[in-house]
């Protein structure tokens, strides 16, 4: 009967030894990325672009013939440190020239108190693609919600976004 007792108390102990342990040896943290699809979170700005703007499982594209705004949200990773995020979007041409237009990032909400507006000149060469990017140096914020607004062309169209930054991960 001993031997039986002495078992169960050492594995009794083994884990109350375990449940000691300190939490940071179990945790850490990964790099991650949070991908959505446009038909998932983009659409046309107003109404009239609509008409223009066709959804399409790969992408959301501007198929009119002229400028249609198009406002992407995202999936955002909610952080208070501000550590390091980037948020990225591809963009197709199916032009033969080069197309240069301007998106703007929006990091702000109409309660958060601050938002700030980060545009970029996005330059797509002819039957191409380009994936542009804001960093957090930029000026954006883990602590808002992250948009973009895009003047976008006929015949380019949006394809993913991406959402890329450190997680705490462990118990």
């Amino acid at each position: 009967m001993f031997p039986r007792h002495a078992i169960a108390l050492s594995s009794l102990f083994i884990g109350l030894a375990v449940a000691a342990l300190p939490r940071t040896a179990l945790s850490g943290t990964l790099q991650k990325s949070l991908m959505t699809s446009p038909a998932n979170v983009c659409t046309g700005a107003l109404p009239s672009y609509e008409g223009a703007i066709r959804k399409r499982p790969l992408a959301v594209a501007n198929e009119g013939t002229e400028t249609a705004f198009v406002t992407c949200g995202s999936a955002w990773f909610k952080d208070e440190s501000n550590a390091s995020y980037s948020i990225e979007m591809n963009f197709r041409n199916r032009n033969s020239s080069q197309v240069s237009f301007t998106c703007t990032g929006v990091n702000g909400s109409e309660t958060s108190g601050v938002t700030v507006y980060v545009p970029k000149t996005i330059v797509v060469p002819g039957l191409g693609t380009s994936l542009d990017v804001w960093f957090s140096s930029d000026g954006i914020s883990t602590d808002r919600p992250f948009s973009v607004s895009c003047a976008l062309p006929p015949n380019v169209s949006i394809g993913n976004m991406y959402v890329s930054g450190p997680i705490e991960v462990g118990i």
